[in-house]
């Protein structure tokens, strides 16, 4: 969206609101066609010593500032709504300045004729936010109130609807009642507008949280498609091969074994992608199911890391365990726990020089859970720091190290550290390694025992 194009009038988009502005415009032409009408009828019907030149003068006026409107509406390419709001606030101060002379030449306040202020305040209240609404009821208001003491201390001519004189009282009283249904009035339909514009504030980001939901549910099925497929095609293409070998050979083993590895690792693959999209799909729905246990860190991360140290030892990887053993006994949710661990870890490991280094931090103070896994492998570029947590994405540097990937690990790292409140952080330099950093406020219940 442009910058000029703020979102000032949610109820309107840019083009519905200049709709309203030629709207206004049409009930401008009824109005001139109204005074032509009506003013020569009620001279015959009343006989009063009204201002009927002055009225044709009014209408031939208002008929001429019309025009220009038109002209304005029609080729003038407005850019964004400040633009429009103006030019709809100006014909609305014109429309009250133009109304309060056709009231003073047709009666003045003597005359119920008066109460036409209230279309232009209705159309502000339905068309425009505050406080423009309560600026032209005010504007209205200080219009009728001048004309009418001019009127009544014969400051200007008057013209009597009626034959008798009225008294001040009657003044005030209808200048009362009129500030009263003028606020009122205005009160009431911008409150009851503002509702609709918070309604459609409300639908128009829920329909923007669901063409986002569609877009990421489109590609997530369209990189599923593409990702499945090519493993999917090498275990087909494995079986196969081994299918042939066992009937040509019956019994060339290295090679079968060989195959059937490799259709394992493809088919490993296929089923991490799919786990990970699940786990993705019920974190950001909430629907992921919290089990808190009490457990020794030092017991549980000693488990974690030996799960790993087959595949760490197979690239001479070293892996070093530095805990703050302060408190070491934490009651927490384990298995949302154990996914950012791993996830960080086999990362680490996968993404190591052979012959590297994997540090492993850990530690807890009085409101926090810190977890740093550092590596010296192959680094982030700074332009991929944000990106890494994109679902599916992998950095050309990862696909070269490491080919077989699904990019679904650390998003998933970051849906769960949102989830508990949590802050990941990366510190990565190409060639030089990288570290996250990662911190989980503990809830109170999860606290150390010395500690709640």
């Amino acid at each position: 969206m442009p910058n000029g194009e703020q979102i000032i009038f949610p109820f309107y988009t840019l083009g519905s609101f200049k709709e309203r502005i030629k709207w206004l415009i049409n009930i401008r032409w009824l109005a001139v066609f109204a005074i032509l009408a009506i003013v020569p009828l009620n001279n015959i019907i009343f006989k009063a010593n009204l201002g009927y030149p002055q009225t044709y003068i009014i209408a031939s006026v208002l008929m001429l500032l019309n025009i220009i409107y038109y002209y304005i509406y029609e080729y003038y390419y407005f850019e964004h709504f400040r633009q429009e709001v103006i030019f709809m606030e100006i014909q609305l101060l014109i429309d009250l300045t133009i109304i309060s002379l056709f009231i003073h030449f047709i009666g003045g306040i003597n005359n119920p004729f008066y109460f036409i202020y209230l279309i232009p305040m209705i159309i502000s209240g339905i068309l425009l936010k505050a406080p423009l609404p309560y600026i032209n009821a005010l504007f209205a208001c200080l219009l009728l109130t001048l004309w009418s003491f001019l009127e009544f201390y014969g400051i200007v001519k008057i013209y009597f609807i009626q034959a008798s004189e009225f008294h001040i009282s009657i003044l005030w009283t209808s200048l009362i009642s009129f500030y009263f249904l003028s606020f009122t009035l205005t009160y009431i339909i911008n409150d009851f507008i503002s509702k609709y514009r918070d309604l459609k504030k409300l639908i128009d980001k829920k329909s923007e949280l669901l063409e986002q939901t569609i877009d990421e549910r489109n590609r997530m099925f369209r990189f599923t498609a593409h990702e499945i497929k090519s493993p999917m095609n090498t275990i087909r293409t494995m079986l196969g091969i081994v299918k042939m070998l066992y009937q040509k050979d019956k019994g060339d083993e290295e090679k079968i074994m060989e195959m059937i590895d490799r259709a394992e690792t493809r088919s490993d693959q296929v089923l991490r992608i799919v786990k990970d999209m699940i786990e993705i799909a019920h974190y950001k729905a909430g629907q992921e199911e919290e089990k808190f246990t009490t457990r020794s860190l030092s017991d549980w991360v000693g488990e974690q890391i030996e799960d790993y140290c087959h595949y760490a030892e197979r690239k001479n990887i070293q892996i070093n365990y530095i805990s703050d053993k302060t408190y070491d006994e934490l009651y927490f949710d384990f298995d949302s726990l154990e996914k950012i661990f791993t996830n960080l870890l086999s990362n680490a490991i996968r993404y190591s020089h052979e012959n590297g280094k994997v540090e492993i931090r850990l530690s807890i103070d009085e409101d926090n859970f810190y977890l740093s896994v550092k590596d010296n492998g192959i680094g982030i570029k700074a332009e991929d720091k944000q990106k890494i947590f994109e679902e599916f994405y992998r950095s050309p540097e990862a696909k070269e190290k490491e080919y077989i990937g699904t990019g679904l690990g650390l998003p998933l790292v970051k849906q769960i550290v949102n989830k508990f409140n949590g802050s990941i952080e990366v510190e990565s330099e190409p060639e030089q390694g990288t570290e996250f950093k990662v911190t989980i406020p503990i809830p109170e219940k999860s606290k150390p025992a010395n500690q709640r």
